[in-house]
């Protein structure tokens, strides 16, 4: 196999067209890595032996864990003051408990550490990894504030930290949001459309909405995960048309830019069963479109303030989600109020707060 007209590696394979091996070449042509490959269950490559010629040494390693966690060392000790960190816990959790050399290393958590989100639950395999090498971390940086307590907590043997995934640009907190220009009884729901979401509570409720107010439109924007949650979807669009509802609840699939969106609806609603930050809520609020959202880990309580620039309501109160939306649908200067005052909570998201977060983490304090 070629890349940009050199040889960049090559695959042997057995009698019965089993891959057997595969070997990387240096630009000069010389071989470099060998992957060693036997026969597991329908055919399939099972890797068993990795071999690295590297500095005048032959090296081999069991997996691919063992050659990341080299790799990571020969950077470490060519770096006075090396620091790691790692969003992505499958390529990097195991390598950082194999490394030898001393370093700074960080575990970025995208998303909640259990699996119901919340502080006593289980947690997820890699957290569990996690959980039993914070002798070889440095810090574990959460998205809210509300995780990294829960994370501080659970596994107090690290340093744990909060670094918003997402920010606020400066120049956002000086716009002015006009109303006049947004849709009446436009609502909106940005998210995945997968059973973690339950945009079924939103539909029932846009349902009910429509009957009292005519003009109530319900665009969910996000992709229809139709590989992973086929179910979830085909009852989603089963339900709107058993309600013959397809005049007023659409289906917009995932648009890159949202902002025309968000500076055309009266409010956001979020009814998922958890997040990891929520950054369609930030997002909105950013634009002047309040958010009404169930009060879940994590992240919407440390963005919306009830009666400030949106309401939270307990989670899976369907009928308390209503009544909060058809109060603000309803009442034209509290929609206006809340847009206006929709980024008075979200100081802690600006472009310079998280700035200085990340400054926390770099300078260890």
């Amino acid at each position: 196999f070629y890349d940009q007209n050199r040889l960049a590696y090559s695959e042997y394979f057995d009698d019965s067209s089993r891959l057997n091996s595969r070997i990387y070449y240096t630009q000069s042509g010389e071989p470099v890595l060998t992957f060693r490959y036997h026969g597991g269950p329908d055919n399939q490559a099972i890797l068993s032996l990795i071999m690295l010629y590297h500095q005048h040494q032959h090296l081999q390693f069991d997996d691919m864990d063992q050659l990341m966690a080299y790799f990571l060392d020969c950077l470490a000790q060519a770096d006075p003051d090396p620091r790691f960190y790692s969003d992505r816990e499958d390529v990097a959790v195991v390598p950082f408990q194999l490394m030898k050399q001393p370093a700074k290393r960080y575990i970025i958590l995208h998303s909640t550490f259990t699996t119901n989100a919340k502080r006593d639950g289980e947690f997820y395999p890699y957290v569990k990894k996690i959980a039993h090498m914070t002798d070889k971390l440095t810090g574990i940086i959460s998205s809210t504030t509300a995780e990294a307590e829960d994370v501080h907590a659970r596994i107090p043997g690290t340093q744990s930290y909060t670094v918003p995934v997402s920010y606020i640009p400066n120049r956002q907190f000086a716009k002015a949001f006009s109303t006049a220009n947004r849709t009446p009884g436009q609502i909106i729901a940005v998210a995945r459309v997968t059973k973690l979401k339950q945009l079924d509570h939103i539909i029932n409720i846009a349902i009910m909405l429509h009957q009292k107010l005519p003009e109530v439109d319900l665009k969910i924007y996000g992709y229809e995960d139709s590989t992973s949650d086929a179910k979830t979807v085909n009852h989603l669009h089963q339900m709107i048309k058993d309600q013959q509802a397809d005049d007023y609840i659409h289906f917009c699939g995932y648009v890159q830019d949202l902002t025309e969106v968000y500076e055309d609806a009266d409010v956001l609603a979020l009814t998922s069963q958890f997040e990891g930050f929520s950054m369609a809520i930030l997002e909105a609020l950013s634009h002047g479109c309040p958010v009404v959202s169930y009060d879940i880990n994590y992240g919407p309580g440390e963005m919306v303030e009830s009666g400030v620039n949106g309401e939270l309501v307990a989670a899976d109160d369907i009928r308390s989600m209503y009544e909060k939306l058809l109060a603000l649908l309803t009442n034209e200067d509290l929609l206006k109020t809340y847009s206006w005052q929709s980024m008075i909570p979200l100081n802690q998201f600006s472009e310079d707060s998280v700035k200085a977060d990340w400054l926390k983490v770099i300078e260890g304090v």
